[in-house]
């Protein structure tokens, strides 16, 4: 489990971190309605994915202090 927990949270955070850019990257534009045409879902995706890849970094950084501390 604590192999598993580092590597998925490194890819959870490059893959937010992808979706963040391609917010950024995909730009503005509004429709011949005048709505503001956005990829908003990219935006909203990468964030969660961000969080929880911090909180399994969280986690993972606690289950070695458990285990640390138990050792001693």
């Amino acid at each position: 489990m604590t192999r598993v927990i580092p590597g998925a949270s490194t890819i959870f955070l490059l893959a937010g971190l992808a979706l963040m850019a391609y917010f950024v990257a995909s730009g503005t534009t509004v429709d011949a309605d005048g709505v503001v045409v956005e990829e908003f879902w990219a935006w909203g995706l990468g964030v969660w994915l961000v969080i929880l890849s911090l909180l399994g970094y969280a986690f993972w950084g606690l289950v070695k202090l458990i285990a640390w501390l138990r050792s001693r």
